[in-house]
């Protein structure tokens, strides 16, 4: 009995506290919006009581309204979408790497507004939203892009869009009759100007990509500042989604619609289809979030489509030898899609390149970019100091060093990092290295070095096999201080999909050995082939 009594009282006082918690927690809950609104009625103009609904105003005069309420009460809001500055809307921070916030779309319920902006500002915001080369979120033409339904991108449609250019029966063939090639189905709006005869460019960035990572343009092209060439791999749906998201693409980023011009191919097997999707392809889409529009679209791939890289082999030297090609440059710069040069290496570039000690060698010399991982959570380094901070601090190492030792070892990043520079403000000659096969530096080089070897498709012996091929050839490679590339994220592990490594073991077996035996003889050198590690 007296049990029983402790055991009732041990239950009163347990649900006595629980109570208490529980009114102690909605106590500060209420405190804290109380706080909140305080806070934000301290941010609007005083006169925010007298506030007015935007609902009934015009949609671009709504967007302007809404676009300065966000701007006035939100830090996050202008510190990583747009804030109005001058007569435009720039970008307010583009070293933030909080993911940013989409605009909010015309016909979406609207925050109220305070009466109290100046009329001129208003007017000055609506104007700006309705330049079409505004970087906002709605822009005229695009979003009838994405509305397309059932009008096929293939036939006259796409030709009516600017810079763009497609023919099906216009295409080249592949040396085996398995691809179709489109040369400059989208040109650059100053490609001309950038390889005519008083063009100061003497290098043009070559690049290819899968549509799953075209987003990465948007970092690539505004940093290097040049031409560049991309070839795009578009079997069936993919054809539609790269139009369109290219599109998208040149409407947000003056750079890309400028300097970038874009190549097609696709597998005989896999010829160009479009959506037969009921729904629009894209919601609402932000010049601020190209990765997240991109997603959006890639929904209209149709689930069985087996498109994916683990489905459909990539012809990863189809595609580098198609954007290489196609650049009318004296020199190329051979890279992958996720690498990011430097803040204007481009025009560095050309300024070393046109130098004595440059011109001496580049007939038969290879400059090697050297290239570095660095944590996603910190700024793009500008500059060798600040790059070489972030190594000190560990937060940046030599590209796939730890997935692939090879990878870049013979660029020797520890001599790279204690190399002082002549001129800190210009690039220059390191010094020259030797390599053995597995060696995959991204580099500089007139179009003479042997092409990629197209018998390597998929993953695996596609890269390496040129660079060596260049050596055995009778190149020198030649390590350049003060240039460098970068690739977001730190890779740590050295696990991949099995899927990946079966294609790899494939190229190895089958393809690497005929490889060998043909270039040992062309060039009566044998392969110094590295013990893995």
């Amino acid at each position: 009995m007296q049990a029983s009594q402790v055991m009732r009282s041990v239950s009163w006082n347990v649900r006595k506290t629980c109570s208490l918690c529980l009114l102690g927690f909605v106590f500060v809950v209420c405190l804290a919006g109380f706080a909140s609104q305080r806070l934000i009625d301290q941010q609007l103009p005083q006169s925010h009581t007298e506030s007015r609904s935007i609902t009934t105003e015009s949609p671009q005069r709504r967007r302007a309204l809404t676009e300065l309420w966000l701007v006035s009460v939100s830090p996050f809001y202008s510190r990583n979408n747009l804030a109005v500055s001058g007569s435009e809307y720039d970008y307010a921070s583009e070293e933030t790497d909080t993911p940013p916030r989409t605009l909010l779309d015309s016909d979406e319920q609207f925050p109220t507004v305070p009466d109290e902006y100046p009329e001129e500002l208003i007017e000055e915001a609506t104007e700006t939203i309705s330049k079409p080369h505004a970087h906002v979120q709605k822009i005229q033409h695009a979003q009838n892009l994405m509305d397309l339904q059932s009008t096929s991108p293939t036939g006259s449609k796409i030709n009516s869009l600017p810079g763009f250019l497609f023919h099906p029966s216009r295409a080249k063939w592949d040396d085996t009759r398995r691809y179709k090639i489109h040369d400059f189905v989208v040109t650059g709006d100053d490609w001309e100007d950038l390889h005519g005869p008083n063009s100061t460019s003497l290098v043009c960035m070559a690049t290819q990509s899968s549509v799953d990572k075209l987003y990465s343009l948007a970092d690539t092209v505004p940093n290097w500042e040049g031409p560049t060439s991309v070839g795009v791999f578009v079997p069936e749906i993919d054809f539609e989604i790269a139009t369109r998201y290219i599109y998208y693409l040149r409407e947000c980023f003056p750079a890309i619609k400028k300097n970038v011009s874009f190549h097609y191919a696709y597998p005989v097997g896999h010829l160009p289809k479009t959506s037969n999707s009921k729904k629009r392809a894209v919601r609402t889409f932000s010049c601020l979030d190209p990765f997240g529009v991109l997603q959006e679209l890639l929904l209209l791939r149709p689930i069985n489509a087996n498109l994916s890289a683990d489905k459909l082999l990539f012809p990863f030297n189809h595609m580098r030898n198609l954007a290489r090609k196609t650049c009318q440059t004296e020199f190329v710069f051979m890279t992958d899609i996720d690498i990011i040069p430097k803040t204007g290496l481009g025009p560095e570039l050309n300024e070393f390149l046109s130098s004595k000690s440059a011109q001496e060698r580049a007939s038969k010399a290879v400059f090697v970019v050297p290239t570095y991982e660095i944590n996603e959570t910190v700024a793009l380094p500008r500059t060798k100091d600040e790059l070489l901070q972030l190594v000190k601090d560990k937060m940046a190492q030599t590209y796939r060093t730890v997935v692939f030792y090879h990878n870049q070892h013979y660029t020797n990043s520890s001599r790279w990092e204690t190399t002082p520079a002549k001129n800190p403000n210009a690039i220059s000659l390191a010094y020259s290295i030797d390599i053995k096969f597995y060696y995959e530096p991204f580099y500089v080089a007139r179009d003479s070095v042997p092409p990629h070897d197209e018998r390597f498709i998929g993953y695996g012996y596609t890269r390496n096999t040129q660079v060596y091929e260049t050596r055995m050839a009778g190149y020198e490679f030649w390590v350049l201080n003060n240039a460098f590339s970068l690739h977001k994220g730190l890779i740590m592990s050295k696990k991949q999909h099995s899927w990946r490594l079966k294609q790899v073991r494939k190229n190895l077996r089958k393809k690497f050995p005929g490889f060998r035996k043909e270039k040992e003889l062309i060039y009566g050198k044998e392969m110094i082939m590295p013990i893995k590690k």
